[in-house]
């Protein structure tokens, strides 16, 4: 477990990215918080926001916002970011990223 989550602070790795930089922390953070979009508490809420998600898996609301634009499961609706995913999206999407890197638990 990372010290981060031991304290319950979110965090991010120093700004800008290198290219690869940038594609494996996508990566790790795609797999993280579509895991923890398919844990049963997140499965029972009607809303898990933003807030909720970066609790979760000590990722930044800023890299959670990027990460899941780019998963295609976040729009700016009424002045806010809603997650539109049902378990099965997510579960296919989790799929793409099912055998990349190295597993770190978000727990």
């Amino acid at each position: 477990m990372s010290s981060q989550k031991k304290k319950k602070r979110v965090g991010s790795p120093e700004k800008p990215l290198s290219d690869l930089g940038q594609v494996s922390y996508r990566s790790f953070w795609a797999r993280a918080l579509l895991e923890a979009l398919q844990t049963p508490a997140a499965l029972q809420q009607d809303k898990l926001s933003l807030i909720d998600l970066a609790c979760i898996t000590s990722i930044k609301i800023e890299d959670i916002i990027l990460t899941l634009n780019y998963l295609g499961i976040i729009k700016y609706v009424g002045g806010q970011h809603c997650i539109y995913a049902t378990p099965e999206i997510v579960t296919e999407k989790l799929k793409q990223f099912s055998g990349r890197g190295p597993r770190v638990s978000t727990r």
